[in-house]
C-alpha cells in the first residue's frame, strides 16, 4: 500500500512540474531567428503543403528541416509537412554565416499507409494476446506503440479507450449475470470513476493546450514511465519468490489493512456489499474509483490502482476484483470516448484497427494460459512492462529538448533516440510473443510426457492368470470399472448425444447413473432476481427428471442433483468428489480445426 502512495506523490510531483514549464515554454509557434519567416506558421496537418519564404538574409540560403521536406532553393520554397504528427525545426543559413530556426508543430490524426495500418494491427493483436495470457489488460502495450508512431499521446490514449470499452462489454456483462462482480461496488467505484475520467481528460487537454502534443507527450511519458516501474518491478519480484521458494499467491486471505478498512465504522456512509460479506465506508472507496478514471484518462489503464486496491484495501477475492474492474473498464472506456471526442481526440480509424488485431489475440491468449505456471505469467508482465517502461524513456530528451527545458539536442540525436525508442518497443513485443508461445508450448509438451508416461504405466501393468480377461459387459478400461457415472446437462441441444451415451455406458458396466445441472447464483442474485432463479431452478429440475425417466426405462438407476453456484466447474468437480464418481460424462460443440484451436470444444 505504501507503494502505492509513493506513486501518488510522484503522480502529484510530475503534476506540479509541467504546471512550472508554463514559465518556459509558449503557447505560439516560437520563432528564434534574425530573419522574418512568412507566413508565420501557426498549425499544419500531416502532409500539408505550404510556400514559405523568408527575409533579411545575405546572398544564398540554404535550408535545413527535421522532419518534413524542403523543395526548391532560395529564399522562397516549398514545404510538405511529415505524415504524422510531430514536432518541427526548419532551420535557415545565410552567406554570411547567420541562421535562424523556426518551430512548431504538426498537428492531426497519422496519415495511414499499408506499413503502419499493419503495424498497428500487429500490435493489437500482441495487445490482445497479452490480455488473455496476464488476465489483465493489455492496453499498457497500445499506447505506447501508437506514440512510437508518430501519434500524438492525447490521440493515442483517446484512441486507446475507444477501442477497449467495446471488447469489454460482453465479459462485463457475463461476469455481472454470473454474478462474479459486485453490483454495488460497481456502481459506488463506477460513479467515482468517471468523475476522475472527466478530470483526468480536461487536464490532459488543458496540458496539450498549453504546451502542445509534446508537453502531452512528455506528461503521459512520465506517468507510464513511474507507473510501470511499480507495477513492473513488483511483478518480477513476485514471478522471482515463487519460482525460487514456490510461493503462491493463488490463496486468499484478508490483510491486516482490509481488516482495519472493515473495521472503520463511520455514521452514515456505511454500505453492505455481499462480496464482502460486511459494511464498508464508501469513503474508502470513492477515492480509488476516481484515481482508476484519472490513470485512465492519462495513459488508458485504471486498473493498476482498481484491482490491488478492492484486493488489498477492501479484501475482495481476485474473482470478484477483476470482474468488477470489467464494469468499471466499460464505464471509464466509455465516458473517457465520449470526452475526448468531444474534444475531437479519438481516431476512429486506429480503435476499429486495435480493436480488430486484439479480439484475434485475446483468444490465443487465454488458450496459452491452459498450460502457463504462475511465475511465467507474471515474469511476462515485469519483463514486458520494463523494456516498455526504457522504449518510453529514450524519448524525453527529445520532449525535454523540444520545449526548450533543456539545450537544443541536434537532428543526429534525436534520430538515433527515436530509432532507440521504436527499436526497443519492437523487440519488446517480439520478446512477449516469444515468452508467451515458449510457456505455452513447454507446458503443453510437459503435459502430454507426463500423460503418456501414465498411460503407459498402466498398459505395462501385468495381469495375473487368475483375472479373466476383461470383457465390454463388466469392463471397459484397463484401469477399472466403471460403477459411478456422472452426466453433466444444461438442458440444450448440446447434450443430447452425452447423455444418451452415459445411458450406454453405464448399462454397459452395469454401473449407477448421475444427473446435474449447474444454477449459476450467488447471494447478490438471491435478493434481487428471486423468481428468475425459481424458474431455472424448476427449468433444471424438469429435464433431469426427463433424463431419469430415460436412464429408468433403459434399466439404469439414476440420481439427479441441482446445485448452485458462480463456478460451473466447482461444482461439478465438487459433486463428482462427494459421490466419487469414476467418469464424468459431458457435451461438446464438435468444433474442429482452427474454431476448436480458438474457442475451444
Amino acid at each position: 500500500m505504501a507503494r502505492l502512495s509513493h506513486a501518488k506523490v510522484l503522480i502529484l510531483i510530475v503534476f506540479l512540474f509541467l504546471q512550472l514549464l508554463g514559465a518556459f515554454v509558449k503557447a505560439t509557434p516560437i520563432s528564434n531567428s534574425p530573419f522574418l519567416f512568412e507566413p508565420a506558421l501557426t498549425e499544419l496537418e500531416p502532409l500539408d503543403e505550404i510556400t514559405l519564404s523568408v527575409s533579411g538574409t545575405h546572398g544564398e540560403v540554404l535550408w535545413n528541416v527535421l522532419k518534413g521536406e524542403i523543395r526548391g532553393s532560395g529564399n522562397q520554397v516549398i514545404y510538405i509537412a511529415p505524415r504524422q504528427p510531430d514536432f518541427e525545426i526548419i532551420e535557415v543559413t545565410d552567406a554570411a554565416g547567420k541562421s535562424g530556426t523556426l518551430t512548431f508543430e504538426v498537428r492531426g490524426f497519422v496519415e495511414l499507409q499499408w506499413d503502419n495500418v499493419l503495424f498497428f494491427l500487429f500490435v493489437g493483436l500482441i495487445g490482445g494476446l497479452v490480455s488473455g495470457f496476464l488476465g489483465a489488460s493489455g492496453a499498457f502495450i497500445l499506447t505506447p506503440a501508437m506514440m512510437s508512431m508518430g501519434v500524438p499521446a492525447i490521440v493515442a490514449v483517446a484512441s486507446n479507450m475507444c477501442h477497449r470499452f467495446p471488447r469489454v462489454f460482453m465479459s462485463a456483462v457475463k461476469r455481472v449475470e454470473s454474478g462474479q462482480a459486485d453490483i454495488k461496488l460497481s456502481v459506488i467505484m463506477g460513479l467515482s470513476a468517471i468523475v476522475g475520467v472527466i478530470c483526468g481528460a480536461f487536464l490532459q487537454t488543458t496540458i496539450q493546450t498549453r504546451f502542445f502534443d509534446v508537453g502531452s507527450n512528455f506528461y503521459v511519458s512520465i506517468v507510464f514511465i513511474i507507473t510501470l516501474a511499480i507495477v513492473g518491478g513488483l511483478g518480477l519480484r513476485n514471478a522471482w519468490k515463487i519460482s525460487k521458494w514456490g510461493i503462491s499467491e493463488k490463496s486468499f486471505k484478508i490483510n491486516k489493512l482490509a481488516q482495519w478498512v472493515r473495521g472503520v465504522k463511520i455514521p452514515l456512509t456505511m454500505v453492505y456489499f455481499s462480496s464482502l460479506g460486511t459494511q464498508v465506508s464508501w469513503l474508502f472507496i470513492i477515492p480509488f474509483g476516481f484515481a482508476s478514471g484519472l490513470l485512465a484518462a492519462t495513459i488508458a489503464v485504471g486498473g493498476f490502482i482498481g484491482v490491488p486496491a478492492m484486493m488489498y484495501v477492501l479484501g475482495a477475492s481476485g474473482l470478484v476484483a477483476s470482474a468488477t474492474q470489467l464494469v468499471l473498464a466499460f464505464l471509464i472506456g466509455i465516458t473517457g470516448t465520449i470526452m475526448y471526442a468531444f474534444y475531437g481526440f479519438v481516431d476512429i480509424r486506429l480503435a476499429m484497427i486495435l480493436l480488430a488485431g486484439s479480439l484475434f489475440g485475446l483468444q490465443l491468449g487465454t488458450i496459452s494460459t491452459t498450460y502457463a505456471k504462475d511465475y511465467m505469467i507474471k515474469m511476462v508482465m515485469g519483463v514486458l512492462m520494463i523494456m516498455i517502461l526504457l522504449s518510453l524513456a529514450m524519448k524525453v530528451p527529445v520532449y525535454l529538448s523540444n520545449m526548450a527545458v533543456i539545450d537544443r539536442l541536434n537532428p543526429g540525436t534525436v534520430n538515433l533516440l527515436e530509432m532507440s525508442n521504436f527499436v526497443l518497443l519492437v523487440l519488446a513485443l517480439v520478446t512477449a510473443v516469444g515468452m508467451i508461445f515458449y510457456a505455452f508450448i513447454r507446458g503443453y509438451l510437459k503435459y502430454h510426457k507426463e500423460e503418456s508416461l501414465w498411460d503407459e504405466e498402466f498398459a505395462m501393468s501385468p495381469m495375473t492368470e487368475s483375472e479373466p480377461f476383461p470383457t465390454s459387459a463388466s469392463q471397459l478400461s484397463p484401469i477399472g470399472r466403471f460403477e459411478k457415472i456422472l452426466v453433466v446437462t444444461d438442458g440444450s441441444d448440446l447434450n443430447v448425444g452425452a447423455i444418451r451415451e452415459a445411458i450406454r455406458l453405464a448399462q454397459r458396466s452395469e454401473g449407477s447413473l448421475s444427473a446435474m445441472s449447474v444454477v449459476l447464483t450467488n447471494p447478490e442474485h438471491e435478493s434481487l432476481a428471486k423468481q428468475l432463479i425459481e424458474k431455472e431452478n424448476y427449468d433444471a429440475l424438469a429435464h433431469l427428471e426427463n433424463v431419469r425417466t430415460r436412464a429408468n426405462e433403459a434399466g439404469v438407476p439414476c440420481e439427479i442433483t441441482v446445485r448452485h453456484g458462480i463456478d460451473i466447474y466447482h461444482e461439478i468437480l465438487d459433486e463428482a468428489e462427494q459421490n466419487q464418481a469414476d467418469v464424468i460424462v459431458m457435451g461438446s460443440r464438435g468444433l474442429t480445426g482452427l474454431k476448436r484451436f480458438l474457442i475451444g470444444s
